[in-house]
């Protein structure tokens, strides 16, 4: 039962991971793994907790696979989206403070 796609997207979640690039936080982390599986538990290390992860992930059919890293990356996008929104609300905060 090899899947080259599914080992892509494994890959490519697991590389993310690693370089801190989604799930920065233990708490994301936390609750991203327990949506996965309610017996999820952050382990020592994050490299642990990653590896952790992928063997729940491992299990996933590939289509929910797809699914789970395509709303861990969107997570990030809109994480990083609104810390450029809210420097553009304190820059306009200050510009009309000043004024």
């Amino acid at each position: 039962n090899k899947d080259p796609e599914k080992f892509k997207t494994l890959s490519k979640l697991d590389l993310m991971l690693r370089n801190n690039e989604v799930l920065s936080s233990n708490e994301e982390f936390r609750r991203f793994g327990e949506a996965i599986t309610k017996d999820f538990k952050i382990r020592k290390t994050r490299k642990d907790t990653i590896s952790s992860l992928m063997n729940h992930l491992v299990k996933l059919p590939h289509d929910e696979l797809i699914s789970i890293v395509t709303n861990a990356i969107a997570s990030n996008d809109v994480k990083e989206s609104n810390d450029d929104y809210q420097l553009l609300a304190n820059f306009i905060m200050k510009k009309e403070h000043n004024n």
